[in-house]
């Protein structure tokens, strides 16, 4: 089937990654990465190449395959798209410092307005992975710049200005919390950093109100916990303890949670916590 569509131009790249996965899932190795290999340098958008390292991911062990597509990437011209669509595969591969590296090649060799919005956003978002905080705030000014009603930037900006102690101004924190809300009123995630801020603030009955509203749209470890958090500071105990357990129930087979041990150690203070075969 891959063969066949390999005669149209608009899906040619993609089938023929397709094609190369098939034969290394046969043990055909070396016929695979010439395909692999043919598919990368044919791509012609990001799409496509995102399309086609993902074949790629698919066909080897995760850090083969990074190497891989690292290696089989220098036959690519040094085009901004091609990076970013590189960037982009080693974001979501976890890979954040080759991401970084290739987003901002993708960012310093953008010349369209959208191109460097696009790469400028991932980047920032991989700064912040990496604990590089001020530089991934910096980005994120500049992207409030261009667009000051951008919801996701001023939301990931007033959590990293929350909850990073290395950059925490609260102030500040809750003014970009807010103007996320105002914009996005009935978004869990943003409620959920806008409830947390305002618990750090002491602002607890209206920290509540967010929370509460967080958790009725979708129920996620961080607002649960957070939740869980402001009952204790208004010594609702049972109500703390109910939060932390259903918090732990959506964590307790995830330990690569960035919740994990948080939510582990909140209901611990009040209960032993059992994860599903072993005591923690």
């Amino acid at each position: 089937m891959a063969e066949g569509l390999r005669k149209y131009d608009d899906v040619a790249p993609q089938a023929t990654a397709v094609l190369g996965l098939a034969l290394a899932k046969t043990n055909r190795l070396d016929q695979a990465e010439k395909k692999f290999i043919e598919a990368m340098r044919t791509s012609g958008s990001s799409s496509q190449l995102i399309f086609v390292c993902g074949r790629i991911k698919a066909a080897y062990p995760v850090q083969e395959a990074i190497k891989k597509i690292k290696r089989w990437s220098e036959v690519l011209p040094k085009e901004a798209w091609v990076y970013y669509a590189l960037g982009s595969v080693f974001k979501m591969a976890g890979d954040y410092a080759s991401a970084a590296e290739f987003l901002s090649k993708a960012l310093s060799r953008a010349k369209a307005d959208h191109q460097k919005r696009m790469a400028k956003r991932d980047l920032a978002l991989v700064e912040m992975y990496l604990g590089h905080y001020r530089r991934s705030i910096k980005l994120h000014e500049e992207i409030l710049k261009e667009t000051p009603d951008d919801v996701m930037i001023l939301n990931n900006l007033a959590w990293l200005l929350s909850d990073k102690a290395q950059v925490r101004n609260l102030d500040k924190a809750l003014q970009y919390a807010e103007r996320a809300f105002h914009l996005m009123p009935n978004d869990s995630n943003i409620l959920d950093t806008y409830g947390y801020i305002l618990y750090l603030k002491g602002r607890y009955n209206k920290a509540m109100e967010a929370l509460v509203s967080s958790v009725r749209i979708r129920a996620i470890p961080a607002n649960r916990l957070h939740l869980g958090m402001v009952y204790e500071k208004m010594n609702r105990k049972d109500d703390a303890v109910r939060q932390y357990r259903l918090a732990w129930e959506l964590v307790k087979d995830k330990p690569d949670s960035p919740y994990y041990k948080q939510i582990r150690d909140a209901l611990g203070k009040f209960e032993s916590v059992r994860s599903g075969r072993n005591s923690r």
